[in-house]
């Protein structure tokens, strides 16, 4: 997970929300903490795991603090 100044991130839960494109709902503890990088790992690896070859997939980001 990525980490900054000691911190590290930490996903609360992820759901989906919509099905046409893929949305997903994401709660983490400081989406400041949340690069590109692991962005683009997220979205990979959900496109790898159900088979959305080719499908863009969408990920909405808040802070469960909110």
């Amino acid at each position: 997970m990525p980490s900054d100044m000691g911190r590290s991130l930490k996903l609360r839960y992820i759901m989906q929300i919509k099905t046409r494109p893929p949305t997903f709902f994401m709660y983490v503890n400081d989406k400041n903490l949340l690069d590109d990088n692991f962005e683009r790992f997220l979205r990979n690896s959900i496109a790898d795991e159900f088979a959305f070859e080719g499908v863009p997939i969408r990920i909405l980001i808040r802070d469960s603090k909110l």
